[in-house]
Formats: C-alpha cells, structure tokens, sequence
C-alpha cells in the first residue's frame, strides 16, 4: 500500500485487501500493526470507504489481542466519529472491540471453560474480514460437529453469564428482525431440515410409554382408594409426571435433535417455534415444548456461530 496515488483502482484495490487479508490469516500480529500504523493506508482511508473499512476489519481483529491499541487505532481512523452511526464500519469495529473485552473479561473472572475455545475465539476475531472467505469457519464447523456437547455446555454458560458478546454473536448471523417473516429467510435446505427435525421428533415422542404407565398409575390408584385422598395423590402424580417427565424429555430427547439441527444446518429455537407454531398439528407433542425451545438460547447462539462458519447455506 506503499507509494500509491489516493485514488485507486479496482484492481489495486483487490491488490491491497489480499494482501491485508493475508496478515490475518497467517495470524501476522506485526504485520498488521504496521499496517494500520501505515500513514499511506490513513490517507487512503480518508479518501476511500473501501479502505476505511479495510481499516476498521484490521482493528476488529486486533482487538482480541490488543485490546488497548485497536481503541486508539478506531479513534484515530474514525474522524467523522461514525463509530456513533448505525450500520457504519467503525461502528461494526466498535462492537467488535466490546465483544473482544468481554471476552477476555469472562476468560478472567468465570468459570466458562474458555481454553477450550480456541477455535471458536479464532473464528470470532476473524469473521469480520473474512466472513466472505468459505474457508474461513471450516476447522470451527468440524470441531463443532466433533463435540457438540463441549460448545452447548460453553454456549449455556455463556447465555447466563454473558452481556453483549451473545447478542453480537447471534447478530454475526444478521438476523432477521422480529417483524421479518423468519422462515421465508430460511434457505430451502434449511426448511427441509426443520421439517425432518420436527417430524423425527414427533415420532420419537409419540413412542413413549410414560404416559401410558401413568395412566394405568393413576387408574389404579383412584380405583384402590376412590376416596378424597385418592384424588389427591392421583393428582400430585399428574403433576409430578407433567414436571419431571417434561423435563426428561425435553433434555434427553429434544434437546439432542435440535443441538444437531442447530449446528448442521445453522437453524436456531426462533425458526423451530415459528415451525411449531405455523404447523401446530404436524408437529404433535413437540408443541408442548415451545417455551422451553423460545428460552434455550444456547440454540441460537449455535445456530448463529455455525451459519456465519459456512452451515446452512
């Protein structure tokens, strides 16, 4: 970038963002701080948004590892201050630097097992330059789909002890808004993995002898004692069967399905209870677990992490 006029071409431009986008592939730190330290990439920047936000993806990943000189570099860069203006480059940076802080905040001060992150943490810094790149996300998806129960186990802590990382996270994804017709954004793969999901579950569900066993549990007990007591035991048996058998399932059977759903096809709990709700009947008694799917967060922190590495497409 050294040399050049102000005004670059199409095809210098090109030039200049693999080579930019080179130092972080090869995790070139010191390259690029002497990059963004460049005076020739600062007056680039001033007169190109290209390069301004060559610039401020430069910064988004610095910030995981210097926290401190990424801050004076977006300050630096930022003359208009558009870091305050929705949807800008520096604002994107900005948020970038907050989810980096916290990050290592929550590496400090909790118990979330952030070691065995890395590959994760790597995808996190780099995903703002190179979320075009479709071998960016690859390692992640693989080591994702090798321990699933590793990332929901981190992803549910992070749900819980998190601030604006999951929200920047889930935001990585660019969901769709609340009053976007969620399962119209969905690509066809996507929906025709929901479906199979549902419907397995459904199935699965359906074959439970539980509630047969309780039926047969409570019959007989208002038959033996048909009596003021035995109505009350029968109903402290309802009650006890709806809340731990509900519980059971949701953890040893629906749960599992969605975690994979979720992971191989990027598909998060708002798009299955927007399914459930718009297919009420075709879903059978996977309904009965709409809030406890609109709650799990760690879905959606799953499904947004593995969309933006590449699943789902």
């Amino acid at each position: 970038m050294g040399g050049r006029e102000h005004s670059q071409s199409d095809e210098e431009f090109a030039a200049d963002i693999h080579e930019f986008r080179q130092l972080l592939r090869t995790r070139d730190r010191e390259g690029l701080e002497s990059a963004l330290s460049n005076p020739e990439l600062y007056r680039l920047a001033c007169d190109d948004d290209r390069y301004l936000g060559i610039a401020m993806q430069g910064i988004s990943a610095l910030a995981w590892d210097e926290p401190a000189k990424a801050s004076e570099h977006l300050v630096h860069f930022d003359v208009h201050r558009s870091r305050e203006q929705p949807g800008s480059d520096a604002r994107r940076a900005a948020r970038a630097l907050l989810a980096a802080l916290e990050w290592k905040q929550l590496a400090a001060h909790t118990t979330l097992p952030m070691q065995q992150m890395e590959a994760l943490r790597e995808f996190l810094q780099l995903q703002p330059a190179l979320a075009n790149d479709s071998s960016h996300g690859a390692s992640l998806q693989a080591d994702m789909q090798a321990h699933p129960e590793r990332y929901l186990d981190f992803f549910e802590g992070l749900a819980q002890q998190g601030h604006g990382l999951p929200e920047w996270i889930i935001n990585l994804a660019a969901p769709t808004s609340k009053d976007e017709p969620i399962i119209e954004s969905l690509s066809k793969s996507q929906v025709g993995a929901l479906s199979m999901a549902v419907v397995e579950l459904r199935e699965q569900l359906a074959r439970g002898l539980s509630r047969y066993v309780l039926g047969l549990s409570v019959l007989g007990t208002v038959i033996f004692l048909p009596n003021a007591l035995g109505i009350l035991i029968a109903l402290v048996m309802l009650a006890a069967f709806f809340t731990l058998g509900e519980r059971k399932s949701y953890e040893e059977i629906v749960r599992p399905r969605l975690v994979k759903l979720a992971i191989e096809h990027g598909v998060g709990a708002r798009a299955v209870v927007t399914w459930i709700y718009k297919l009420r009947r075709q879903a059978g008694r996977v309904a009965q677990f709409d809030i406890k799917i609109e709650n799990d967060r760690a879905l959606d922190l799953l499904a947004a992490v593995s969309q933006t590495s590449g699943s789902g497409a």
